[in-house]
C-alpha cells in the first residue's frame, strides 16, 4: 500500500518554525517518584518550590536548589492538593491556592508557607469559589496583590488575594465566559496574555486589561494548533513561552517543541527543543509539568510531568527535571 505524504509535508510548510532550535538539559536531581499536575514557583534567589501532585498522596513541599542542583523535601501540606496556583510575597512567603483533593473537585483553601520556619504549613484563608488549575499573578502596582484567573470550574471567575491581609475578593471583572483558559502570564505593565481555547473557534491568545478588564485583542495561536493536554506557560520579561500541552506529529506541531509568543508583534511560533521528554518520531506528548524562568541564568525549569506514547494509551509519569536554556 502507498499514500502520498506530499500534503503532510505542505501543512507543515506552513507552521511557522523558528530557525533556531534549543536544548533541553536533564538535571541531576529527582523526585522520590514520579508526577505530575505539580505547582511550582521561584524564590528569585536560587531557590524553586514545587508543591503537591498527582499521585495523589503527596503532601510535600520540595525545595530545588538551582547552583547544587539538589532537590529535598522540606515541609508538609496539611493535606494533599493538585493542580492548584502559588504566589510569593515580598517577604518569600509562599501561598498555595486551590487545587485539587483526592481528585474531587477543587478546594477553596489558601495555605501559607514561610521558608526556614519550623512551624508547620497553615490554612489562612479561602479563595471566594472552589477551584483548580487557575494562574496567578502579581499587580503591577503592588506585588502583594494577586490576580487569580479562571479555573476549571470557574472559567470566568478574577479574583484579588491580598497576601498582606491573607484576604480573597472578587476583584469586580470576569473573562469572557465562552474562554477556556489553558494558560496565561502577565506583561508586569497592566496586561495578561491568555492562551485559551475558544468555544466554537480555534485557539487564541487574547490580550487581556487588568484595569478595565476587557479584552484588548485576539490572535489565532498557529494555523492547525490544538491543545491536546494541559499546558503551562511562563514569561521571561520578553515574550510568553508555553512548555507541554500540545503535540502530535500527524494533525498538529512537533511534540518536541515549546511555543513563543511575542506581545509586540502578536505572532506566535514553534520552537524545536533538542532532547526535549517527547520526541517528533511518536505521537506522544508532555503534558501537566511546571516552568519557571529563573533570569539570573535564563532558563526554563520544568518539573516531571507526564507523557503518552500514543492518543489514549497509558500515562508514562516523570520524576525528573529538565531545563531549557534561552537564548
Amino acid at each position: 500500500m502507498s499514500f502520498n505524504l506530499l500534503p503532510l509535508f505542505l501543512f507543515f510548510l506552513l507552521l511557522p518554525f523558528s530557525s533556531s532550535q534549543l536544548l533541553t538539559t536533564e538535571c541531576g536531581a529527582r523526585f522520590a517518584s514520579g508526577r505530575y499536575a505539580t505547582t511550582a514557583i521561584y524564590d528569585g534567589a536560587d531557590s524553586i518550590y514545587i508543591i503537591g501532585g498527582i499521585p495523589y498522596g503527596e503532601y510535600e513541599i520540595s525545595k530545588y536548589s538551582i547552583t547544587s542542583d539538589e532537590i529535598a523535601v522540606v515541609a508538609q501540606l496539611p493535606s494533599n492538593r493538585a493542580s492548584g496556583t502559588m504566589s510569593i510575597d515580598t517577604q518569600g512567603s509562599i501561598y498555595y491556592h486551590g487545587g485539587v483533593q483526592n481528585g474531587q473537585y477543587g478546594r477553596d483553601s489558601i495555605f501559607k508557607y514561610i521558608p526556614g520556619n519550623i512551624n508547620p504549613v497553615r490554612a489562612i484563608g479561602v479563595i471566594p469559589w472552589n477551584n483548580f488549575n487557575s494562574i496567578a499573578f502579581p499587580s503591577w502596582e503592588n506585588p502583594n496583590n494577586i490576580f487569580i484567573l479562571g479555573g476549571a470550574l470557574y472559567k470566568e471567575i478574577i479574583v484579588l488575594f491580598n497576601q498582606t491581609s491573607s484576604t480573597s475578593v472578587y476583584a469586580g471583572g470576569l473573562l469572557p465566559t465562552e474562554y477556556n483558559l489553558q494558560a496565561g502570564v502577565s506583561d508586569g505593565a497592566g496586561s495578561a496574555y491568555l492562551f485559551v481555547n475558544v468555544e466554537g473557534g480555534i485557539p487564541s491568545v487574547v490580550k487581556f486589561n487588568m484595569t478595565s478588564f476587557q479584552v484588548e485583542a485576539e490572535v489565532p495561536i498557529l494555523e492547525g494548533f490544538s491543545f491536546t493536554g494541559t499546558p503551562h506557560s511562563v514569561w521571561d520579561g520578553r515574550n510568553a513561552w508555553v512548555v507541554g500541552g500540545y503535540g502530535n506529529w500527524t494533525n498538529g506541531p512537533r511534540p518536541d517543541s515549546i511555543l513563543k509568543f511575542d506581545p509586540e508583534s502578536m505572532q506566535s511560533e514553534i520552537v524545536l527543543v533538542e532532547n526535549f521528554p517527547v520526541s517528533a518520531e511518536n505521537v506522544t506528548y508532555l503534558s501537566n509539568t511546571n516552568p519557571v524562568w529563573v533570569e539570573s541564568n535564563n532558563r526554563i525549569y520544568f518539573f516531571g510531568g507526564y507523557t503518552r506514547d500514543s492518543p489514549g494509551s497509558n500515562q508514562i509519569i516523570h520524576d525528573k527535571i529538565w531545563y531549557i536554556q534561552l537564548p
